[in-house]
């Protein structure tokens, strides 16, 4: 009977001390991973990113080319006692003007309107007292121009309709993609050429490249006002101001971070 009474109670006894020793491992487990983690913490946080030692090296790419659109601006200012009245002569004149550009060959998606204002007019007495005078309407189109031989053409209408606002006469190129390429393929290999002259001249060895940034302008050939040709043709009565499209310049500036080893 005593033996039975040891059986029994052995029994219980070893799924508890089986049931401690695993929840002993699992602690000790826990533990081990805590101390780890903690130690990379400490590696970690508050300590300064390992510096790179770099270098910039830039270099700039320019392409000069004949411009193929030219872009004015051309409208007018009219004041009268009511804004009806303003923008009937308005209308009926730029309607006309529009429709003598298109016969030059100029089509509807080249022709917007820049701009359209009415603007209140007033008098002032010496008393400073305000009467109002009438009404300003403003309108202007952005003409695009792809027939560079009609330039003068166009511009010389400004005075069969009696235009005036007429300026922002610029020259550029329609389609800068091949030349954008060009001046940036260019300008690569100056920052690169100009890596190695560098590394060369300080004793330095440049190791990858790890920052690259672009920057890229079209430069066209603006004109506030008319450039004048030596020859200027009038055609009846109304002179055509002649104007040269010059040369557009299509430039592009990189910057090229190289890791010095």
């Amino acid at each position: 009977m005593a033996q039975d009474k040891n059986n029994n109670f052995s029994g219980p006894l070893s799924i508890l001390m089986l049931c401690a020793v695993i929840l002993i491992l699992i602690a000790s487990i826990f533990m081990v991973f805590k101390i780890k983690n903690t130690a990379r913490e400490f590696n970690y946080i508050g300590r300064n990113p390992e510096m790179i030692k770099t270098m910039v090296f830039r270099g700039d790419g320019k392409v000069n080319t004949k411009p193929d659109i030219a872009v004015v601006s051309m409208g007018l200012t009219v004041e009268k006692k009511t804004v009806s009245e303003a923008q009937n002569e308005s209308s009926k004149t730029m309607n006309a003007f529009v429709a003598k550009v298109k016969t030059f060959g100029v089509e509807t998606k080249d022709i917007k309107t820049a701009n359209y204002n009415i603007y209140t007019q007033y008098d002032y007495s010496s008393s400073g007292k305000s009467v109002l005078r009438g009404y300003q309407i403003t309108q202007n189109v952005e003409i695009k121009i792809r027939n560079l031989d009609k330039v003068s053409d166009i511009v010389g209408l400004a005075g069969e309709f009696n235009l005036n606002q007429v300026g922002n006469l610029s020259f550029d190129v329609d389609n800068k993609d091949a030349f954008t390429k060009q001046a940036k393929d260019e300008a690569i290999k100056k920052a690169k050429d100009n890596a190695l002259s560098t590394a060369k001249s300080l004793g330095i060895n440049l190791g990858r490249i790890i920052a690259y940034d672009e920057y890229n302008v079209a430069s066209p050939v603006v004109y506030n006002g008319y450039k004048m040709m030596d020859s200027v043709a009038s055609v009846g009565g109304v002179t055509n101001t002649a104007v040269e499209s010059g040369n557009a310049e299509i430039s592009v500036s990189v910057g090229i971070t190289y890791e010095i080893n």
